[in-house]
């Protein structure tokens, strides 16, 4: 099963997130977490199956990104 990590700067875009997760049935799926990326990182190591870096500034995760990325598939 693909699981996924959604993590907001803003408390306000978290709280949104989840609500639109559960109204769309896919809250068991996706985890939700207030933080900052840029400066501590996604706190997944080698285990998201994808990142998205939807960041005012992306280049700066691009390193947490890796980071958080599988080594391998499946």
């Amino acid at each position: 099963m693909l699981s996924a990590c959604s993590l907001k700067l803003r408390i306000h875009l978290a709280s949104f997130v989840l609500f639109c997760l559960f109204y769309l049935g896919l809250a068991d799926f996706v985890t939700v977490t207030h933080r900052d990326v840029i400066e501590n990182g996604f706190n997944l190591p080698h285990k998201a199956d994808a990142v998205f870096l939807d960041l005012p500034n992306p280049h700066s995760a691009i390193q947490h990104a890796k980071d958080a990325i599988k080594l391998e598939g499946n």
